[in-house]
Order: structure tokens, then C-alpha cells, then sequence
């Protein structure tokens, strides 16, 4: 099992963090369950971080070549990011961007669903999130760190190593 997550949906102007924290705990949670129910000892979580031509619909309502700022974001312009109990924001400080609230999503997965992903796999990143997640992987755990794998970005292997853990059928079809 597999899901498959669209970064350039993200409305990155208009998203509170501990909310986008929850709505991320629920995604990993819904994988585990489709995990445990296939009978599968883990899955794959693939973040497509290239261009979407269609806007999005619901919640996440970026693409179409939106250039959208974090820094223009109401949530936290009226403190949202310090908009949690004590306890939350010991553990994980205040949510100041996407890149603390990825932080905070793969700390709560690595400590309560250790094993759930066989791999990580970011898919047509730029160089700037590439070179940025190499700083920020240093955070995880190192048996969490050899999951992630990069493809199809601008000095990654191809998009094609997928169908070497997926058929085509399987996979959406601009990946397969």
C-alpha cells in the first residue's frame, strides 16, 4: 500500500499548522490501517512535489502555477503557530512553517508508528528542497533516514525506478 501526496496543492497561504499537523497524523494513521488490513508489513508514502496543472478543490486548493507565500498566511500572522497547549509546544515548538510541521509529523510517525513505512519517496523536486532536505533529515532517526529516496528531480534517478516496486496500473498516471 501506498499514498501519494501532492506538495504543490498545499495553499501555503491560508493553512493553520496545528491543524495541517492533525489532518497529517490522520493521513499516516489512514495508511496504517490499509497497511494492517492488506496483510502487508509496510507502505510507501510518495510526495509529489512537481507542477500541478488543475487547481485544487477542497482543501488543499494551491496549483495551477499559484505562487503562493507562507509569509502572507493570516494563521500566522495572528500567532497560530504558538496556538497549541504547553505540552504540545514543548515537544514540538511553535509550528512556524511547513518545513517545522513536516518536523513535528515525522517525530509523532517515527515514535508511534515506527516501522509503517518501507519508504519515503519525494518525487520532481526542485534543487532548493532537495539541498534543504538534506539539512532537515537530520532530525530523524537514521533507520527512519535510509527510507527516504529521492526521483524524477533534477539530479535524481528517474521516475521510472517506481515500476521497480509498483506496476503502472497501480500507480496514478502521471507516475506510472
Amino acid at each position: 500500500p501506498y499514498m501519494v501526496g501532492r506538495g504543490q496543492l498545499l495553499n501555503t497561504e491560508n493553512v493553520h499548522p496545528w491543524r495541517h499537523l492533525r489532518a497529517g497524523v490522520f493521513a499516516i494513521e489512514r495508511l496504517a490501517m490499509r497497511i494492517i488490513r492488506s496483510g502487508s508489513s509496510a507502505g510507501s508514502y510518495i510526495l509529489d512535489l512537481g507542477y500541478v496543472a488543475e487547481r485544487g478543490k477542497v482543501s488543499g486548493t494551491g496549483g495551477a502555477g499559484r505562487k503562493m507565500k507562507e509569509s502572507r498566511n493570516p494563521h500566522y500572522l495572528q500567532g497560530a503557530s504558538r496556538a497549541a497547549s504547553q505540552e504540545l509546544l514543548e515537544m514540538f515548538g511553535e509550528l512556524n512553517g511547513g518545513m517545522s510541521v513536516l518536523k513535528a509529523a515525522l517525530t509523532i510517525a517515527s515514535a508511534h508508528y515506527p516501522e509503517l513505512l518501507g519508504r519515503i519517496i519525494f518525487v520532481n523536486a526542485n534543487a532548493l528542497f532537495s539541498i534543504a532536505f538534506k539539512v532537515f533529515r537530520l532530525w530523524v532517526h537514521p533507520r527512519t533516514r535510509k527510507k527516504f529516496m529521492f526521483l524524477g528531480g533534477w539530479a535524481d534517478p528517474p521516475l521510472e525506478q517506481l515500476l521497480e516496486w509498483y506496476s503502472p496500473e497501480e500507480l496514478p498516471q502521471e507516475l506510472g
